[in-house]
């Protein structure tokens, strides 16, 4: 099939094709082969000056923990506590670990201490949320790659905090924009990156085939 893109998760659960939307052809063939449309995938990403945050202060009021190889079970564990009653593909994060998901991002974007953090409030030992940025094909930009909180802390602008302190550490760096990846359901998500200073500029069709043999990781 011409004009898809194809990639197969780390843990080898399911194979992702994503099409241009109006190539109903194509599309028609895939769910044919047996690869249904599960949801479109927004690519989202920032216009105008990073430093201004239209809902965010510079500081997150929270305590940063920047990435060490040591630290790895500990940034995996935090990413599954997000996952649970996430809503970016929810048929495919049961079959997925927090290591899949930091292994997936680093075959991209090889992990920096500057730029993957855990979140954990002064008070407290626990980490409670988790931001991923990845360099980007654009040298003027970084990539948005894992935004994640812990159920029990949403709806507290922890999100919105952790996005202003993206932009600063973009802006830090000499970028002139962020670009994030949403999927089309997650409504939670797409109104906070609005919210934010994102706009949608580009958007693919997900058909995803999942893996017959895998099984859901053991919560």
């Amino acid at each position: 099939i011409r004009n898809c893109d194809w990639s197969s998760d780390v843990c080898s659960s399911d194979l992702v094709v994503l099409v241009d939307p109006p190539l109903r052809e194509e599309r028609d063939r895939l769910t044919f082969a047996g690869y249904p449309h599960l949801a479109d995938l927004c690519l989202m990403q920032t216009l105008g000056p990073l430093r201004k945050c239209p809902s965010g202060e510079g500081e997150t009021g929270l305590d940063c923990i920047p990435w060490q190889d040591e630290l790895a079970d500990q940034f995996a564990a935090v990413v599954e506590q997000t996952q649970q009653e996430a809503q970016d593909c929810p048929e495919v994060g049961p079959f997925r670990t927090g290591h899949d998901v930091l292994a997936s991002h680093a075959a991209t974007s090889p992990p920096q201490a500057r730029l993957w953090r855990l979140y954990r409030p002064r008070t407290s030992r626990e980490p409670i949320a988790i931001l991923l940025l990845g360099e980007s094909r654009g040298a003027d930009e970084l990539e948005i790659q894992y935004l994640g909180v812990v159920p029990h802390a949403r709806r507290q602008g922890v999100a919105r905090r952790l996005l202003a302190e993206a932009r600063g550490i973009a802006d830090a760096q000499g970028k002139t924009r962020l670009h994030v990846a949403v999927e089309s359901r997650n409504e939670p998500a797409r109104t906070l990156y609005e919210a934010n200073g994102f706009h949608e500029f580009r958007r693919y069709a997900i058909h995803l085939r999942l893996n017959p043999h895998a099984a859901p990781v053991a919560s």
